[in-house]
């Protein structure tokens, strides 16, 4: 299932099952970006690589943390310790590539 939303101006491309989806945002001329939450400390942490975010093979994202006058250097973040800035946790199918295997039938 696909669906394509205009949200001011940016296309967002909305993709999966029903109750996890993945996004994919295109805008022109600029690089769309995410911002996150460190849950340790509350600071902002802007996801630079967003297909990092949404696969969950990949246990780390490269970001910026936004805390200070100046914008950090990118590095790696562990996903497990962000959350959105509404303090809501990742869906289980961006962090553990087996969220669903319970569902099988064996």
């Amino acid at each position: 299932m696909t669906s394509v939303l205009d949200v001011g101006g940016i296309a967002v491309a909305m993709q999966g099952l029903p109750g996890c989806y993945t996004f994919q945002c295109i805008q022109l001329n600029e690089i769309c970006a995410m911002y996150l939450k460190e849950s340790g400390n509350g600071h902002l942490v802007e996801v630079m690589v967003l297909p990092q975010l949404f696969d969950p093979y990949h246990a780390t994202v490269e970001g910026c943390s936004h805390y200070g006058e100046e914008r950090q250097d990118p590095e790696a973040f562990n996903k497990r310790l962000l959350e959105f800035p509404s303090g809501e946790a990742l869906p289980a199918c961006w962090l553990d590539p087996h969220y669903r295997d319970h569902e099988l039938k064996r």
